[in-house]
Protein backbone atom coordinates (compact mmCIF):
# COMPACT_ATOMS: atom_id res chain seq x y z
CA UNK A 1 0.00 0.00 0.00
CA UNK A 2 2.80 2.52 0.73
CA UNK A 3 4.45 1.93 -2.52
CA UNK A 4 1.03 2.13 -4.21
CA UNK A 5 0.83 5.75 -2.57
CA UNK A 6 4.30 6.97 -3.10
CA UNK A 7 4.17 5.90 -7.30
CA UNK A 8 0.86 7.54 -7.43
CA UNK A 9 2.52 10.74 -5.50
CA UNK A 10 5.62 10.84 -7.84
CA UNK A 11 2.91 10.49 -11.00
CA UNK A 12 0.80 13.57 -9.68
CA UNK A 13 3.95 15.58 -9.24
CA UNK A 14 5.63 14.61 -12.05
CA UNK A 15 1.75 15.48 -13.78
CA UNK A 16 1.89 18.75 -12.41
CA UNK A 17 5.18 19.64 -13.72
CA UNK A 18 6.65 19.97 -10.55
CA UNK A 19 9.84 17.78 -11.14
CA UNK A 20 10.47 18.38 -14.35
CA UNK A 21 10.41 22.52 -13.49
CA UNK A 22 13.19 21.24 -11.10
CA UNK A 23 15.21 18.88 -13.74
CA UNK A 24 15.25 22.12 -16.39
CA UNK A 25 16.26 24.25 -13.66
CA UNK A 26 19.02 22.11 -12.12
CA UNK A 27 20.38 21.58 -15.65
CA UNK A 28 19.90 25.34 -16.95
CA UNK A 29 22.44 26.00 -13.62
CA UNK A 30 24.84 23.53 -14.46
CA UNK A 31 24.91 24.62 -17.99
CA UNK A 32 25.81 28.22 -16.80
CA UNK A 33 28.31 27.14 -14.10
CA UNK A 34 30.35 25.08 -16.50
CA UNK A 35 30.11 28.05 -19.06
CA UNK A 36 31.34 30.58 -16.63
CA UNK A 37 34.42 27.89 -15.91
CA UNK A 38 35.04 27.36 -19.27
CA UNK A 39 35.18 30.92 -20.23
CA UNK A 40 37.16 32.36 -17.02
CA UNK A 41 40.73 33.23 -18.41
CA UNK A 42 42.06 30.70 -15.65
CA UNK A 43 40.79 27.83 -17.20
CA UNK A 44 42.04 28.78 -20.68
CA UNK A 45 45.63 28.93 -19.01
CA UNK A 46 44.65 25.18 -17.51
CA UNK A 47 43.93 24.53 -21.04
CA UNK A 48 46.50 25.91 -22.67
CA UNK A 49 49.12 24.29 -20.24
CA UNK A 50 47.45 20.88 -20.73
CA UNK A 51 47.92 21.66 -24.44
CA UNK A 52 51.38 21.76 -23.82
CA UNK A 53 51.95 19.23 -21.57
CA UNK A 54 49.93 16.84 -23.79
CA UNK A 55 52.60 17.99 -26.84
CA UNK A 56 55.53 17.87 -24.94
CA UNK A 57 54.91 14.32 -24.27
CA UNK A 58 53.73 13.31 -27.66
CA UNK A 59 57.28 14.68 -29.08
CA UNK A 60 59.00 13.03 -25.99
CA UNK A 61 57.34 9.61 -27.28
CA UNK A 62 58.82 10.15 -30.68
CA UNK A 63 62.38 10.78 -29.39
CA UNK A 64 62.24 7.88 -27.23
CA UNK A 65 60.65 6.06 -30.02
CA UNK A 66 63.48 7.39 -32.40
CA UNK A 67 65.80 6.50 -29.75
CA UNK A 68 64.95 3.23 -29.06
CA UNK A 69 64.74 2.55 -33.21
CA UNK A 70 68.53 3.60 -33.19
CA UNK A 71 69.54 1.43 -30.12
CA UNK A 72 67.91 -1.45 -31.41
CA UNK A 73 69.77 -0.88 -35.07
CA UNK A 74 73.20 -0.86 -33.36
CA UNK A 75 72.64 -3.91 -31.31
CA UNK A 76 71.56 -5.42 -34.45
CA UNK A 77 74.71 -4.02 -36.41
CA UNK A 78 77.32 -4.73 -33.20
CA UNK A 79 75.39 -8.94 -33.05
CA UNK A 80 75.84 -9.64 -36.94
CA UNK A 81 79.29 -8.24 -36.36
CA UNK A 82 79.89 -10.67 -33.91
CA UNK A 83 78.67 -13.35 -35.73
CA UNK A 84 80.05 -12.34 -39.03
CA UNK A 85 83.42 -12.58 -36.85
CA UNK A 86 82.51 -16.20 -35.43
CA UNK A 87 82.10 -17.07 -39.21
CA UNK A 88 85.21 -15.56 -40.05
CA UNK A 89 87.01 -17.50 -37.33
CA UNK A 90 85.36 -20.69 -37.97
CA UNK A 91 86.44 -20.72 -41.65
CA UNK A 92 89.88 -20.12 -40.55
CA UNK A 93 90.41 -22.72 -38.53
CA UNK A 94 88.54 -24.74 -41.15
CA UNK A 95 90.89 -23.76 -43.94
CA UNK A 96 94.38 -23.88 -41.08
CA UNK A 97 92.87 -27.68 -40.37
CA UNK A 98 92.31 -28.79 -44.35
CA UNK A 99 96.44 -27.43 -44.98
CA UNK A 100 97.57 -28.88 -42.38
CA UNK A 101 96.28 -32.12 -42.69
CA UNK A 102 97.31 -31.54 -46.52
CA UNK A 103 100.90 -30.79 -45.81
CA UNK A 104 101.25 -33.65 -43.49
CA UNK A 105 99.64 -36.16 -45.90
CA UNK A 106 102.37 -34.33 -48.34
CA UNK A 107 105.41 -34.97 -46.22
CA UNK A 108 104.14 -38.70 -45.45
CA UNK A 109 104.38 -38.78 -49.19
CA UNK A 110 107.39 -37.58 -49.42
CA UNK A 111 108.69 -40.12 -46.97
CA UNK A 112 107.17 -43.16 -48.03
CA UNK A 113 108.11 -42.03 -51.47
CA UNK A 114 112.24 -42.16 -50.27
CA UNK A 115 111.32 -45.41 -48.37
CA UNK A 116 110.22 -47.17 -51.61
CA UNK A 117 113.41 -46.15 -53.89
CA UNK A 118 115.57 -46.95 -51.31
CA UNK A 119 113.98 -50.21 -50.89
CA UNK A 120 113.73 -50.96 -54.35
CA UNK A 121 117.31 -49.81 -55.56
CA UNK A 122 118.09 -52.07 -51.95
CA UNK A 123 116.51 -55.15 -53.73
CA UNK A 124 117.96 -54.39 -57.14
CA UNK A 125 121.63 -53.80 -55.69
CA UNK A 126 121.31 -57.08 -53.54
CA UNK A 127 120.17 -59.29 -56.30
CA UNK A 128 122.56 -58.14 -58.47
CA UNK A 129 125.07 -59.18 -55.39
CA UNK A 130 124.11 -62.33 -55.24
CA UNK A 131 124.22 -63.10 -58.70
CA UNK A 132 127.66 -61.75 -58.97
CA UNK A 133 129.01 -63.86 -55.90
CA UNK A 134 127.34 -67.05 -57.60
CA UNK A 135 128.50 -66.03 -60.73
CA UNK A 136 132.46 -65.93 -59.49
CA UNK A 137 134.88 -69.29 -59.39
CA UNK A 138 135.91 -70.82 -56.13
CA UNK A 139 138.64 -69.48 -54.51
CA UNK A 140 141.87 -71.24 -54.47
CA UNK A 141 142.16 -73.76 -51.75
CA UNK A 142 144.23 -72.87 -48.70
CA UNK A 143 147.52 -74.92 -48.16
CA UNK A 144 147.59 -74.56 -44.25
CA UNK A 145 143.75 -74.67 -43.08
CA UNK A 146 142.45 -77.34 -45.16
CA UNK A 147 139.58 -77.78 -47.84
CA UNK A 148 136.38 -76.22 -48.15
CA UNK A 149 137.91 -72.54 -46.92
CA UNK A 150 138.92 -69.66 -49.18
CA UNK A 151 140.29 -66.05 -49.38
CA UNK A 152 138.42 -63.16 -50.14
CA UNK A 153 140.18 -62.16 -53.55
CA UNK A 154 140.16 -58.45 -53.63
CA UNK A 155 140.39 -57.79 -49.61
CA UNK A 156 139.93 -54.01 -49.50
CA UNK A 157 137.89 -53.79 -46.45
CA UNK A 158 136.90 -54.75 -42.98
CA UNK A 159 140.07 -56.44 -40.21
CA UNK A 160 139.35 -59.89 -41.70
CA UNK A 161 139.92 -58.71 -45.18
CA UNK A 162 142.78 -57.11 -44.72
CA UNK A 163 144.32 -59.94 -42.31
CA UNK A 164 143.72 -62.21 -45.54
CA UNK A 165 141.08 -64.83 -43.14
CA UNK A 166 140.19 -67.45 -45.58
CA UNK A 167 135.92 -66.66 -45.16
CA UNK A 168 133.43 -68.98 -46.73
CA UNK A 169 130.55 -68.27 -49.69
CA UNK A 170 127.97 -67.94 -47.39
CA UNK A 171 130.18 -65.39 -45.01
CA UNK A 172 131.25 -63.39 -48.04
CA UNK A 173 127.96 -63.04 -49.41
CA UNK A 174 125.99 -62.18 -45.57
CA UNK A 175 129.32 -59.32 -45.35
CA UNK A 176 128.35 -57.66 -48.58
CA UNK A 177 124.54 -58.12 -47.48
CA UNK A 178 125.67 -56.19 -44.37
CA UNK A 179 127.83 -53.13 -46.27
CA UNK A 180 125.07 -52.56 -48.71
CA UNK A 181 122.32 -52.50 -45.83
CA UNK A 182 125.01 -50.00 -44.62
CA UNK A 183 125.20 -48.15 -47.33
CA UNK A 184 121.33 -47.70 -48.37
CA UNK A 185 120.16 -46.96 -44.61
CA UNK A 186 122.61 -44.04 -44.70
CA UNK A 187 121.25 -43.37 -48.73
CA UNK A 188 117.64 -43.50 -46.90
CA UNK A 189 119.04 -41.37 -43.65
CA UNK A 190 120.22 -38.57 -46.29
CA UNK A 191 117.22 -38.48 -48.58
CA UNK A 192 114.60 -38.30 -45.25
CA UNK A 193 116.58 -35.35 -43.77
CA UNK A 194 116.31 -33.45 -46.83
CA UNK A 195 112.85 -33.08 -46.35
CA UNK A 196 111.89 -29.95 -44.86
CA UNK A 197 108.42 -30.13 -42.55
CA UNK A 198 108.20 -26.80 -42.10
CA UNK A 199 108.21 -25.89 -46.12
CA UNK A 200 105.12 -24.42 -47.16
CA UNK A 201 102.66 -27.12 -49.06
CA UNK A 202 101.82 -27.49 -52.20
CA UNK A 203 98.59 -25.94 -53.25
CA UNK A 204 95.91 -28.58 -54.41
CA UNK A 205 92.61 -27.49 -55.99
CA UNK A 206 89.90 -29.74 -55.73
CA UNK A 207 86.93 -29.99 -58.23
Amino acid sequence: MIAWFLASHLVTQFAGGGLLKLFLGNLKSDAAAAWKWLTHPLTHLIIAGLACIIVAQHFTLIGERRHSAKVELQLSKEHAGRLADRQAYTRAQADAAALNKVHVQQIETKQQKVTTDVETDYQRKLAALRSGLRAQPPAAQGSANGAGSSKVPDASSGPDAEAGVPLSDSERLRAAENELQLDELITWIEQQTKIDPNAEPLHTTTH
